[in-house]
């Protein structure tokens, strides 16, 4: 990944975590777009971009200072980045992680999303 995408892909996970521009879902499509773009990069490298996508949507859904409506599209999109942490998985352990993170998202999504 080149630098120039690397600084647009990080304001573009500071807008999404953020939820500065809650009307425009398609904010949300092209900064999990980009992140998942350079299947080139090395397997750890890929796995980052995605727990960082992970952990960005999921930041933005327990905040309860976003706006509600940006939750809910960050829960309805929040598979994505965990679908790709799996098939990217090499071993039991990266596999069981990938679970983990599917029990995070069960217990936090119910506590903040259900009030």
């Amino acid at each position: 990944m080149f630098c120039s995408e690397r600084m647009g892909l990080e304001l573009l996970e500071v807008s999404v975590r953020e939820g500065r521009q809650p009307d425009s879902p398609q904010l949300l499509e092209t900064y999990l777009r980009l992140s998942h773009l350079d299947t080139s990069l090395p397997i750890a490298q890929q796995q980052m971009l995605q727990r960082r996508s992970f952990e960005t949507l999921l930041e933005a859904i327990c905040d309860h200072c976003v706006p509600a409506h940006w939750r809910s599209l960050c829960l309805d999109h929040i598979h994505r980045p965990l679908i790709r942490l799996g098939n990217l998985a090499r071993n039991n352990a990266e596999r069981q992680q990938v679970q983990r993170h599917y029990a995070e998202l069960a217990v936090l999504s119910h506590y903040f999303c259900s009030r």
